[in-house]
């Protein structure tokens, strides 16, 4: 700097302006100290001392310097060396700000204290906080490896704000349990596993155990705001069976649940631009039959069991606002059977059903979904193993958005789209020498993906919501004269639901392809039903639908299998707006255009030469009424395809409580 005379010198925290003084003179390379007034408040602050720029001045990147600095009452390490010997020793309102490094501590935080780290939850690692007292902060810590199973727990506190941690590798990363009022906000509860164990080995092979997996979850826990969390890639695995032997049979699996963010018994609460993205419960395998009896019946591949995901799931929870929240990707698997030993005469196992809830509302009322994000979720039903008879595939279920025996709620501009299922294939079946017998394979089980979802649920309305490109296929035969299983793909689904509201929602290019038939044999089985449909109504009454979009829904049945007889393609079923058994609706004003319903492909045969198609694409089902009554209808059905059967038995079961953390 030049000769200079009366420099101003600015101090300011936080972007505040405290205090300046002015240097006068200011010579070439000489030396003069400031000093400032203000009056420090406990926390991290951000200091900026600044000259002002001079007469003719044009570089001033040098006339600054920052800093920030934090404030607190108690140092760890420095006043203590650990962070429970700091809480234990503090008072009331006390902060406790702790530096760099790897604290292998459960603090118990039983008084009202503020507990931050100096530098961010990258550089600051606990294992586990347990918070039984209000108005406790806790902030930039990363949380690991609980040895109770919650990284962070909140047990009957009050008023708590938990920012800027991280909390990974336990069993629940955050949670809540009777406490109320509290503020989450900017955490990420991610990577969090529960893996049940795996079955022992034996004559009969034991069953695998539970897997329970959480980012967030509260319970019994209202008027809580949760903002900008990220709870993505938990994981919930049920543990495999294990494996049998002599005329024992194979243990069967566990079931796997795994939870982005859970709300049980909890009400009043806020969830706004949350993440829940890349969730996985993964049903156990069943147990291999390890059978050494030849040709003696005995014993069986163990069955797998269901996987259940839930990236945002709402039970016995009212009142609730969610917007803005992601909930992506996320899947759940069922378990794949255990295999038999077809020379021993041991059958293979089936396998299990997965399912996947993007969002999910159950006995809940009243709840307000706005601008959430609930798209490319998949759910995978387990497939049937080999054995002597095959074991079966089952089925696949995948929910955008689910309203289950809950009403009064409120969805506006929600997008659910491009989710997506797989049913099972099923096991091979066993052939007991060239031209022998043949024993047949597994079914394979029906997949059916919904983008938004309705059960049991009255006096809901649903505005601008968009649900397209979702869509089912049907699990394949086992090989060995394997039937296969339907494949349902629907942007509304609506069942047992009355005196809803739907308008100007958009529901196109969804679709359901059957299954293929499983081949070889004397008779080679059938293609499967394929059923896609934009709005889908069955037993739901006295609802409202006015300028509703459905265009361009397919449905594909699938192609029969080969065999000394083909067999038949299945049939496709398209539809805009159905209705079934749907009386007193009212609509208005909807467009259903260009759906089509597409005919599987028959299969060679020595007695038929196969290639038969059982039904053909037609030009257009727009809004069909099936059993209805007193339903009124801008728009009328053209060449209607046969009627389907109910979907009624593709429905998943009750939804399940899970364990108690």
């Amino acid at each position: 700097m030049n000769n200079e005379s009366d420099v101003i010198v600015d101090f300011v925290v936080d972007g505040v302006k405290q205090d300046a003084v002015i240097i006068a003179p200011l010579k070439i390379r000489s030396r003069t100290n400031v000093s400032f007034q203000w009056t420090a408040t406990l926390g991290r602050h951000t200091i900026l001392i600044y000259a002002e720029p001079v007469v003719n001045e044009t570089i001033i990147w040098n006339n600054k310097l920052d800093k920030t600095i934090a404030i607190a009452d108690i140092w760890v390490p420095g006043d203590y060396p650990t962070i429970q010997q700091a809480v234990n020793n503090s008072t009331v309102g006390d902060t406790i700000t702790v530096r760099d490094g790897t604290y292998t501590e459960n603090i118990n935080v039983d008084k009202r204290l503020t507990i931050r780290s100096e530098n961010g939850s990258h550089s600051t690692i606990v294992k586990a906080f347990e918070v039984t007292a209000d108005y406790v902060n806790i902030s930039g810590f990363t949380v690991g490896w609980a040895r109770s199973g919650k990284g962070i727990y909140l047990n009957g506190a009050d008023h708590c704000n938990i920012s800027d941690n991280t909390a990974s590798n336990n069993n629940c990363g955050i949670y809540l349990y009777s406490s109320c009022n509290n503020t989450l906000i900017n955490n990420n509860a991610s990577s969090n596993i529960g893996s049940g164990s795996r079955g022992s080995d034996g004559t009969n092979g034991g069953n695998g155990r539970d897997g329970y997996g959480y980012g967030i979850y509260l319970n019994s826990s209202s008027g809580n705001t949760l903002a900008s969390n990220i709870a993505s890639s938990n994981r919930g695995r049920g543990g495999a069976g294990g494996k049998g032997g002599g005329l024992g049979h194979g243990g069967n699996g566990g079931y796997g649940y795994c939870y982005g963010i859970y709300l049980l018994d909890s009400s009043n609460n806020e969830l706004v631009n949350n993440i829940a993205n890349s969730n996985r419960g993964n049903g156990g395998s069943g147990g291999e039959c390890r059978a050494t009896i030849p040709q003696v019946y005995g014993g069986y591949g163990g069955s797998g069991r269901s996987g259940y995901c839930y990236g945002i799931y709402l039970q016995n929870s009212s009142n609730n606002t969610l917007a803005g929240n992601t909930a992506n990707k996320n899947s759940g698997r069922g378990g794949g059977g255990g295999r038999g030993h077809a020379e021993c005469r041991s059958n293979g196992g089936n396998g299990a059903s997965g399912y996947c809830y993007s969002i999910c509302i159950s006995s809940s009322r009243g709840n307000t979904l706005v601008n959430n994000n609930a798209s490319s979720n998949n759910g995978y039903g387990g497939d049937g193993n080999s054995g002597y008879y095959g074991g079966h595939g089952r089925a696949g279920h995948c929910y955008g958005i689910c309203i289950s025996s809950s009403g009064e709620n409120t969805l506006t501009k929600n997008i659910a789209n491009s989710n997506s299922v797989y049913g099972g294939d099923g096991g091979r079946g066993y052939i007991d020498r060239p031209g022998g017998d043949t024993r047949p394979g597994g079914g394979g089980g029906d997949a059916c993906s919904y983008g938004f979802y309705m059960k049991n649920s009255n006096s809901n309305t649903l505005t601008e919501n968009t649900a397209n490109s979702n869509s089912g296929r049907g699990g394949w035969g086992g090989e060995r004269i394997g039937g296969s299983g339907d494949g349902c793909g629907y942007g509304f689904y609506i069942v047992s639901s009355s005196e809803n509201i739907f308008t100007k929602n958009i529901a196109n290019l969804n679709n359901g392809k059957g299954g293929k038939g499983g081949k070889g044999g004397m008779i080679g089985p059938d293609g499967s039903d394929g059923y896609g449909s934009g709005i889908y109504l069955l037993s739901s009454s006295y609802n409202t639908l006015t300028k509703n979009t459905a265009n361009s829904n397919t449905g594909n049945g699938g192609d029969g299998a080969a065999g000394q007889l083909g067999g038949d393609g299945g049939d496709g079923y398209g539809y805009g707006i159905y209705l079934e058994s749907s009386g007193h609706s009212t609509h208005a004003g909807n467009t259903a255009r260009s759906n089509r319903g597409y005919g599987g492909s028959g299969a060679d045969g020595l007695y038929d030469d196969g290639r038969v198609v059982t039904a053909t694409a037609t030009t257009n089902h727009g809004m069909i009424h099936h059993r209805c009554k007193k339903a009124t209808s801008t728009l009328t059905a053209r060449s209607p395809l046969p009627t389907p059967r109910s979907r009624s038995d593709l429905q998943p079961p009750a939804h399940k409580t899970p364990r108690q953390t």
